[in-house]
């Protein structure tokens, strides 16, 4: 059977994701959020809508933003723009106004679809925009229908999709900032569709799929939904995660595959502690955008026998996933750490500080390339040039690989700690506290400034309800398994650590909070 979207033109063209389900099972439920759901068939004249509103506001090639929890009306918007040749320029809705303000107006954003669930901030957000972008607000107030509804209700149900160019910008999505000012990262309609069919073929996606999801749809971590739309799925998601919300969904719904960060991972299994919920359904379980502790990982196999697990690592700016650890790779002990090895039309190296290809074994910058990379940063091609100085795309991301091809993370190469001319990796050394995973929830280990060695390495452990693990057994633990300078010089237990959209941590912000004192 032959799918829509093949790369040859017309075919890349993301406005036809509903092609397939258009023609096979036009009836079937596409979306599913709370209590609202929507056909193949509505969604496409939804969408229909959307393109010849934001027509009127726009020409193609010019942008449009989208702030708003995960809602249909998400998928709408964007498939609707894209359909009219505008570029979707996507906003975490949990910025501030002031943020929120100064992306619109740097992407230079036409017209911006808004629903934050917060009044507040949209009536400063309308205060400091002054009108420009127009703001169309997506949320029913005083039990009337949206200013969004109502705008689409008289328009018409078809529409006339714009011409398309192979590299015409489809998204601009930004980084996730945990190095500072997020980056604006540009995707064309073929090198974004080139990542769907890739993310279909590699971790098989398939109509008779339900697949639940919690990323929010302005992280490139989302593109699993335009993929189960592609193939004639239906997707099950929420505007915000909650444990036992998520779990009584997946029994509702008959869930065959979900889609967690570690993170939430942790949160599910614990839920599962605390009720019993009838998991049979799901099949497949993805986790990817944050390395996973062994001993969380290690637990949702054994709750959870009967699922496949599926990981994969990549980033914005590839569009998403570039390596995969797939089902069998979880079967075997030397892979397990690992991130699993590149899709096709991925490439991977490892580079030392002077440039060179580095052997396996030894760890260096990972350096990517392949037909998803990003077209280049909105308004900053001198960013395009640091980062992609010779056609592949310089992570910041350090690791190694093995013989086999299996790539191994070892934290962020500006989280490096250098002590005394030694090189540190934190993840060495947060691998080892999480080996008391009884008593230690999570941990983030960075550098700080030291007088004598320069830098010197820093604990935040996060414990489990019922520890009393104390920083002078932890650092008893590490000496015992560690060279004596790579133990944390000092060791702080905390309740919680800062993380960003996507629960990653965000070590600058503890660098900022903790200065190493002297005693």
């Amino acid at each position: 059977m032959s799918m829509a979207l093949s790369l040859e033109r017309p075919d890349y063209q993301f406005g036809r994701i509903l092609d397939y389900g258009l023609e096979h099972v036009p009836d079937k439920t596409a979306i599913i959020c709370h209590k609202d759901k929507i056909t193949y068939s509505e969604l496409d004249k939804k969408a229909n809508r959307v393109a010849n509103m934001v027509s009127r506001y726009g020409k193609p090639g010019e942008r449009v933003g989208i702030l708003s929890v995960n809602c249909i009306e998400y998928f709408e918007i964007v498939i609707g723009c894209a359909r009219a040749g505008m570029s979707v320029v996507n906003i975490n809705w949990r910025l501030s106004p002031r943020e929120i303000a100064n992306l619109l107006e740097f992407n230079d954003c036409k017209i911006a679809f808004m629903n934050t669930g917060n009044e507040t901030w949209e009536e400063e957000l309308k205060r400091l925009l002054g009108g420009r972008p127009f703001l169309v607000d997506m949320m029913p107030r005083g039990g009337k229908p949206s200013m969004y509804a109502c705008m689409i209700a008289g328009e018409d149900n078809a529409f006339s999709m714009a011409p398309v160019e192979p590299d015409d910008i489809l998204f601009h999505i930004h980084t996730s900032g945990t190095t500072g000012i997020p980056k604006c990262v540009m995707h064309s309609h073929k090198s974004f569709v080139s990542e769907m069919r890739s993310c279909r073929d590699v971790i098989g996606f398939s109509e008779h799929e339900v697949y639940q999801v919690m990323s929010q749809m302005f992280h490139v971590a989302s593109i699993g939904p335009y993929v189960e739309l592609m193939v004639g799925g239906t997707v099950v998601m929420f505007d915000r995660f909650e444990a036992d919300r998520y779990l009584r969904s997946i029994e509702k719904y008959k869930v065959t595959r979900v889609s967690v960060i570690p993170t939430v991972l942790k949160l599910i299994l614990q839920q599962m502690k605390i009720k019993e919920y009838c998991l049979d359904s799901v099949r497949v379980i993805n986790y990817s955008a944050c390395p996973i502790p062994p001993s969380v990982l290690k637990e949702a196999i054994a709750m959870l026998p009967h699922c496949e697990f599926i990981q994969s690592y990549g980033m914005t700016e590839m569009g998403s996933i570039v390596t995969v650890l797939g089902t069998e790779d979880h079967k075997r002990p030397e892979c397990i750490q690992s991130v699993g090895r590149c899709i096709p039309g991925c490439e991977l190296k490892i580079i030392g500080e002077d440039g060179r290809i580095l052997p396996d074994g030894e760890t260096g910058e990972i350096c990517v390339k392949g037909p998803a990379m990003l077209k280049g940063y909105y308004k900053r091609p001198e960013l395009y040039e640091r980062y992609v100085p010779d056609g592949w795309l310089h992570t910041g991301d350090l690791g190694y690989k093995n013989g086999e091809g299996y790539l191994f993370l070892e934290g962020r190469k500006n989280h490096m700690i250098i002590s005394g001319g030694e090189n540190i990796y934190p993840k060495e050394i947060e691998d080892r506290i999480m080996e008391l995973a009884e008593d230690v929830e999570e941990v983030a280990v960075f550098g700080v400034e030291n007088e004598m060695w320069g830098e010197v390495p820093f604990a935040c452990v996060v414990l489990q309800k019922q520890s009393r693990l104390t920083p002078d057994e932890i650092r008893a633990y590490l000496r015992d398994h560690l060279a004596h300078y790579k133990t944390p010089k000092q060791i702080e237990i905390v309740q919680s650590l800062p993380k960003n959209a996507v629960g990653k941590v965000v070590k600058s912000e503890l660098q900022k909070i903790y200065k190493l004192k002297e005693r």
